[in-house]
């Protein structure tokens, strides 16, 4: 199921032309336990495979297929207990079986997708992937293999092709001392690299099982106590990296960072951070609303405060953020539930059925109806039913010689997928695969 997002009600087709947006004015949504979440409280999202959204509260997973949410309560007493603690921080990871491993502070979840059911024998999921004794922490990579930090300080590669482990770090208390333990993971291609508590970032090669690369330039800036901390690799395998108190950018090909933004203010630092389809960089913070840097100029946007489509404007902590894969950003706050921003919602394209070098035509159109190719139906009042393609832009006649000058007033789909239109003089037309019965 590849889910048409349709988060704040119906995406309708508008024939009129508008002024151009403003540069850099964003304009969210906003959602809330008035449309059904379990509480106002985001800590992470997750896109599932199917293009719902996953929005995890402080109390339960909540689940968002762009018109309800469904809510997944989980039993406290059976999750499995760890030291994770990390500042109160979230976080979800999706594997290859369709399950959802759900990181929270002093206890982790597994919850199996294909069933709705959480599995809370933890343990014996460990085993099958050769991991014994009690973990501290776990991510699961692009490639969703396994990597377990153990209370040993043990650190262990699950390949999920090979079905084998390999031991990364034994734990040795001598480099554990002087370089801490894995805080966060990013991948690019068969590189890893992995940011540890004392700022040093490795770079693990899966090709030759080895350490290929070392950077030092984060020691002393990231600690045990950086509870903010992200890397988002790009598309050319440079980086992006987000800490408490600044971005950064590193360039694959000259080796250097720089820093794009830092942040300044009394309890005021970076939270979140993700790239959007285009590149762009989103970046959360606790007291000063949101950052968009372009990935290609490095321009910084300042947006202190959420604007809300009714005219409202909120400020509030945000603890996550997420972009999706239709070209969407989710931020979620504190207290204050969702926000969601797309490019498109305050942009409007003149699409016409009258093609004469004009905005202005004497048609008018009654009735818009997504088909099952996703192309739009256009019922009209002079020139028939029109299909639009959004993908090529190309408009052109529903059907060759059928309903080309008709005035539609209905269109509907049957459970036999028959297409129905209703005109004004000739009555209803049935259309079961391209064949017209009347």
């Amino acid at each position: 199921l590849k889910l048409l997002y349709k988060p704040f009600g119906i995406i309708a087709l508008a024939f009129l032309m508008t002024g151009q947006v403003a540069q850099a004015q964003y304009i969210f949504q906003h959602l809330d336990i008035v449309d059904g979440l379990s509480d106002n409280q985001i800590r992470y999202f997750t896109q599932l495979p199917d293009g719902r959204i996953a929005i995890r509260t402080v109390s339960i997973l909540n689940i968002y297929n762009g018109a309800t949410f469904e809510h997944f309560y989980h039993d406290r007493r059976k999750s499995y207990k760890w030291s994770y603690n990390h500042y109160q921080i979230f976080k979800e990871y999706l594997d290859d079986q369709g399950r959802m491993w759900m990181k929270a502070p002093g206890y982790l979840l597994l919850l199996d997708l294909n069933t709705n059911e959480f599995i809370y024998d933890i343990d014996s999921e460990l085993r099958r992937m050769n991991v014994h004794g009690k973990l501290k922490n776990l991510f699961i990579d692009e490639s969703r293999n396994f990597w377990f930090l153990t209370e040993n300080n043990a650190f262990i590669l699950y390949d999920i092709t090979r079905k084998q482990s390999v031991i990364i770090d034994n734990g040795d208390e001598r480099f554990t001392q002087q370089y801490g333990v894995p805080k966060e993971i990013a991948q690019y291609k068969n590189r890893y690299y992995i940011m540890y508590s004392s700022g040093l970032l490795r770079c693990w090669d899966s090709a030759s099982q080895e350490f290929v690369e070392q950077d030092a330039c984060f020691v002393g800036k990231i600690s045990d106590i950086t509870d903010r901390l992200s890397i988002h690799p790009t598309s050319a395998g440079d980086l992006w990296l987000m800490y408490n108190n600044a971005v950064c950018y590193y360039s694959r090909i000259d080796k250097t960072w720089r820093e794009v933004v830092g942040i300044e203010g009394a309890s005021n630092f970076f939270t979140c951070i993700d790239m959007d389809t285009e590149g762009n960089v989103w970046v959360g913070t606790s007291w000063s609303g949101l950052r968009k840097i372009d990935g290609k100029t490095f321009a910084v946007d300042t947006i202190p405060g959420l604007k809300l489509n009714n005219s409202g404007v909120l400020s509030n902590d945000i603890q996550c953020i997420f972009a999706d894969d239709n070209g969407g950003v989710w931020a979620g706050t504190l207290w204050q539930g969702v926000y969601y921003y797309n490019p498109s919602m305050c942009k409007f394209d003149l699409i016409q059925t009258v093609q004469n070098g004009t905005p202005i035509t004497n048609e008018a159109v009654r009735r818009l109806f997504e088909d099952d190719d996703g192309s739009i139906l256009i019922g009209t009042t002079t020139n028939g039913l029109m299909r639009y393609h959004p993908s090529t832009g190309k408009i052109a006649k529903a059907f060759d010689g059928l309903l080309t000058d008709d005035l539609c007033l209905s269109i509907y789909r049957d459970r036999k997928r028959r297409l129905w239109v209703g005109t004004y003089l000739n009555g209803f037309y049935c259309i079961d695969r391209n064949r017209v019965k009347f």
